[in-house]
């Protein structure tokens, strides 16, 4: 999965055997993608979200911890426990109704919760333009 264009995410700590990884959009979805159509919080309209289940992320990065630090471009973290991004439908979204997700958007990457998710309840935890993830 390592990045062969501009990287926009680094992972960190308990990941690929402690090294550090890094991931472009060209390595994020060639992932095993999924779709979830939600209404997104902060704009209050239904939007489709296609990208890496967190899941499928966490085992792509061969990640072990117990608690995924999510960082922003705006330097907000939020931390949450490693079962909660492990949730079916939970997704490191790269495209947004089909297209990429851009920088005013939260973009180029952002988290996204199924409407079914007691976590996804707490708008403060849909963190947007996510460019550092480190497993503890």
């Amino acid at each position: 999965m390592p990045a062969t264009s501009e990287p926009i995410v680094t992972f960190s700590g308990l990941v690929n055997g402690g090294q550090p990884l890094t991931a472009d959009l060209a390595s994020l979805d060639a992932l095993p993608n999924q779709t979830l159509t939600v209404v997104e919080p902060f704009v209050k309209q239904s939007i489709t979200f296609t990208g890496v289940g967190f899941a499928d992320l966490l085992n792509a990065t061969q990640a072990t911890g117990q608690s995924i630090t999510l960082h922003a471009l705006d330097d907000y973290e939020v931390t949450l426990d490693f079962a909660v991004l492990a949730e079916p439908g939970v997704m490191l979204a790269t495209q947004a109704d089909g297209k990429p997700i851009d920088g005013a958007s939260g973009g180029p990457v952002r988290l996204v919760f199924p409407a079914s998710s007691e976590s996804g309840k707490d708008t403060d935890l849909w963190v947007w333009s996510i460019d550092h993830i480190t497993v503890e």
